[in-house]
């Protein structure tokens, strides 16, 4: 997987081989449907963006806590950030929300697994 477009996230911040069991953990049996464990995460993922969305008050956002919940929530799938300033975690958050739509839709072509909710926080 070639992360050639993305600036802010390397190779090296992806365990590959961990996100492909979390979507396809039965791949060995020779089945490569989606796993629920995943769609699980996807829906995770979509929460705390909801929950984000819903304490940006358009005052002070406190990034802290989210920033936080979302690198929990990608540990889970095997991309590791680092704890950045504000505006640098947002770009990464940007770039890893991408990488995550672009897999979802090349090799989960499922309408179970929800798209990723749109952020309204900055």
């Amino acid at each position: 997987m070639s992360l050639s477009y993305s600036d802010r996230i390397n190779n090296k911040d992806i365990n590959v081989s961990i996100w492909y069991a979390l979507i396809f953990p039965e791949s060995r049996l020779g089945k490569l449907s989606v796993s629920i464990l995943y769609k699980e995460q996807i829906v995770g993922i979509n929460k705390k963006i909801r929950q984000s969305n819903e304490k940006n008050d358009n005052s002070i956002f406190l990034y802290k806590p989210h920033q936080e919940l979302m690198k929990e929530q990608f540990y889970k799938m095997g991309i590791s950030i680092a704890r950045l300033p504000r505006v640098d975690f947002y770009e990464v958050e940007s770039q890893v929300l991408a990488l995550i739509t672009t897999v979802n839709t090349a090799f989960c072509q499922s309408d179970s697994v929800p798209p990723i909710t749109e952020r309204q926080y900055l």
